[in-house]
């Protein structure tokens, strides 16, 4: 038992497991998961299910990396992030090249 808990009289639940994100991965997901959106908001809408209000969902765009992030990295961790934001950005890029030629 810590001091705060004999002080307060209440159990403090201890996070002994975490679980580090990484920014662009997050991106990555959030990313495509906004690119499924819209091909499901096409596929309704092609095929004559789409609901009168429902309008499209936001068109997936590329978040620049933060400049708060940008100054707690190291050099090399930077550069892994620019490589992988650049493929990112050449998989949005190709999708929407496929949604144009569509």
């Amino acid at each position: 038992m810590t001091a705060v808990e004999q002080l307060s009289g209440q159990t403090i639940a201890h996070v002994r497991t975490f679980t580090p994100r990484r920014w662009d991965q997050d991106q990555r997901t959030n990313m495509r998961q906004m690119m499924r959106n819209y091909e499901a908001w096409e596929g309704r809408r092609d095929s004559g299910t789409l609901d009168l209000n429902e309008q499209a969902p936001p068109w997936p765009v590329l978040k620049n990396i933060p400049q708060w992030l940008r100054s707690r990295l190291t050099q090399a961790q930077l550069d892994v992030m620019t490589s992988n934001m650049q493929s990112l950005l050449a998989e949005l890029q190709a999708w929407e090249a496929a949604r144009a030629a569509a």
